[in-house]
């Protein structure tokens, strides 16, 4: 068998890292945060900085968000290349994991994609209040854009990943979130088996 290779994409608070480090520490692999590997380009992280730029249009933020993910797949790309060559398995998780990256790493035969998002509007307030840090410091208006935008992107990503075939899971119910994503990666061995 050979040993798993997984991107792991989504918006903020999904769910993502925390999933990635469980699955990393449950079978002994190779974890990539993509938030700490690419590099410090505004272009990659346009949201970060002045907290003005949560009172621009939502659409408009989440298009920033859409090309920093498509800006951000040739260094990823590079990565996964990198790590491709590694005898140990691995798991890459990110905000910039875009499902265009998903698909042409898919080439690699044993690489798996998965999309962890989160489309309800209340939940995934609720969620950006209780982990995104700093978030309950800003203004009421700007804590609803920021949560707008992400589930823009969030519904971005869903449909995105269903046009490429590419696996969604929904973060919620959290105390499930890993062994679901468990499932659909043994469920995709299988498929390529």
């Amino acid at each position: 068998m050979n040993p798993l290779h997984l991107v792991i994409g989504g918006s903020s608070c999904v769910g993502k890292t925390t999933v990635a480090r469980h699955l990393c520490e449950r079978l002994n692999l190779k974890l990539v945060e993509t938030d700490r590997t690419l590099p410090n380009n505004p272009l990659l992280r346009p949201l970060d900085g002045a907290l003005d730029i949560w009172d621009r249009p939502t659409m408009e933020l989440r298009d920033l968000l859409i090309k920093a993910a498509n800006s951000a797949v040739p260094y990823l790309r590079e990565q996964i290349v990198t790590l491709s060559g590694s005898p140990t398995g691995w798991i890459m998780e990110g905000e910039r994991v875009h499902p265009d990256l998903a698909e042409r790493g898919l080439g690699e035969d044993d690489m798996q994609a998965v999309f962890i998002i989160e489309t309800d509007a209340r939940r995934l307030y609720r969620t950006l209040m209780e982990r995104l840090p700093g978030f309950s410091d800003i203004s009421e208006a700007r804590r609803r854009a920021v949560a707008e935008v992400d589930q823009l992107y969030n519904l971005w990503l869903e449909a995105e990943a269903a046009s490429r075939n590419l696996v969604c899971v929904e973060s919620q119910p959290w105390q499930s979130l890993a062994d679901r994503v468990v499932a659909v990666v043994a469920q995709g061995s299988h498929e390529s088996a």
